[in-house]
């Protein structure tokens, strides 16, 4: 039996590398690519591509290095921006995908090489796990983080966050929680109980953050052989979910 003869054929391919998302991992995707030599399209689905704050490490060093992050992908001559877009269609193979793309009313097509899934994690309160709404007594964790960086009507005085129990707590969620728990300590007179299932203290800076949320007043509990319950009503305390 002879063997078959093998063609060759010559395919042209794109380059170009189209990165879908928004936020620090989006940005850096796109410059790595960037670097490497490729034209880059940056697409965001959100209308701009800053992303969700309350996904990443917190405190002014690394606001400021979020914000650099994002004028030097902003200002990069090999990065074209693109928000808020969606992917309509994708058709092809790698090397020579052809991308329709939409953004408000307009509808483009663009030829690239790769595609990059970058899109930040969504961010969704448990409310449906605590059976209760949420309300002006019951809210959740970001609310907290918008709200405390401006005037707050509601009352404070007593404030309890709850962190687990209807999942598994992570360093991430808990970090996030202890920073907003001690930041109201910090900025009212109010009585601040926190209660969690486990202490992720083996996280970077978590140990030192929850002894400066310790120092300021508020009350950790530990409760492993049940878990809070909570009942609607105006009288209720506010929660943290």
């Amino acid at each position: 039996m002879e063997a078959e003869e093998l063609i060759t054929q010559e395919v042209t391919v794109s380059t170009r590398v189209l990165v879908w998302g928004s936020g620090p991992v989006a940005c850096c995707a796109a410059l790595e690519s960037a670097g490497l030599g490729h034209g880059v399209l940056l697409c965001s689905p959100e209308p701009d591509i800053k992303g969700n704050p309350h996904l990443w490490a917190q405190g002014d060093q690394v606001s400021q290095e979020r914000e650099d992050l994002i004028a030097h992908v902003a200002g990069h001559g090999d990065i074209d921006v693109i928000a808020p877009c969606e992917i309509l269609e994708l058709a092809g193979s790698p090397g020579r995908y052809l991308v329709r793309l939409g953004k408000d009313d307009t509808r483009f097509e663009k030829e690239v090489g790769a595609i990059v899934l970058a899109s930040e994690p969504a961010l969704e309160p448990d409310f449906e796990g605590w059976g209760v709404p949420e309300s002006n007594r019951v809210r959740s964790l970001s609310w907290f983080e918008d709200a405390i960086e401006g005037e707050i009507q509601e009352d404070l005085s007593k404030v309890v966050f709850l962190c687990g129990f209807t999942h598994h707590s992570n360093p991430f969620s808990q970090e996030r929680a202890v920073r907003q728990a001690l930041a109201l300590a910090s900025k009212d007179q109010s009585q601040v109980l926190f209660i969690t299932e486990h202490f992720k203290v083996a996280h970077m800076g978590m140990e030192r953050l929850t002894r400066q949320a310790r120092e300021a007043g508020v009350l950790f509990v530990k409760m492993t052989e049940t878990r809070p319950v909570l009942e609607a009503g105006d009288d209720k305390n506010r929660a943290g979910a």
